[in-house]
């Protein structure tokens, strides 16, 4: 099986790649809802949104889901 060292150096890894396509999802995002009201949204607060669930959540299971301390949410 080949590993990330046998690639060539002009190829990036799944890692990188999709660290990059999320980035630019999330950047795709801003802009609406920035037209729409909503520019104090950043993306940083995508990583609490994602895991609130439909019923509610505890702040300390939100902050466990999200992997923050309990400080950060």
């Amino acid at each position: 099986m080949a590993t990330s060292r046998d690639l060539p150096t002009d190829r990036l890894a799944i890692g990188q790649l999709l660290v990059r396509l999320l980035r630019e999802f999330r950047d795709e995002l801003a802009a609406p809802r920035a037209d729409a009201g909503f520019g104090d949204v950043r993306e940083p607060h995508f990583q609490i949104f994602g895991n609130i669930r439909m019923g509610g959540i505890r702040l300390t299971e939100l902050a466990g889901r999200a992997q923050l301390s309990l400080a950060a949410t």
